[in-house]
């Protein structure tokens, strides 16, 4: 099994974007039991996950009879798992943990050398938006930018 984990996350490290993120640290985010929820959160989703590919992919390749493949297939669904973990936590509030919503799509993909453009996405609580750029790029990641509040009343259901 920890070989496999192994190369799962090389694979994921090659291939996809491991970084969470910029969060500033604001007068909001220096408690430090929100800080830590968010870690304790990722956690908790690869304690979870771990044990889930394991097992399954150990019922299906012997349910298809296929037994020396169990290895490569152990590989593969750890890699879909370590990404849709990290993706999943790259789209939650940092504060509140719920998913963001309302995504808006933000400049022209073709100005990407002259303006900035990507999808904006926000906290329903009214907790701050999160910037995900349209064109990876090795120098700008997806940014999370803080509201006060006095945000907070736009944010409110009646």
């Amino acid at each position: 099994m920890s070989f496999e984990l192994g190369v799962a996350l090389l694979v994921l490290r090659v291939i996809a974007p491991v970084s969470l993120g910029e969060y500033p640290v604001t007068v909001g985010s220096t408690h430090r039991w929100v800080r830590s929820r968010r870690w304790i959160f990722l956690a908790a989703k690869i304690a979870l996950v771990l044990p889930i590919v394991f097992c399954g992919t150990a019922a299906l390749t012997q349910i298809a009879g296929a037994i020396p493949a169990q290895p490569q297939a152990a590989i593969v669904s750890y890699f879909f798992a370590f990404r849709w973990v990290l993706k999943d936590q790259r789209q939650r509030c940092p504060l509140c943990l719920r998913l963001l919503t309302h995504p808006v799509r933000i400049g022209r993909p073709s100005w990407f050398l002259l303006d900035w453009s990507g999808t904006e996405l926000m906290c329903e609580q009214g907790h701050g938006l999160l910037y995900v750029p349209g064109t990876p790029s090795t120098f700008s990641g997806q940014r999370w930018l803080y509201l006060d509040p006095s945000w907070r009343s736009l944010f409110l259901r009646s």
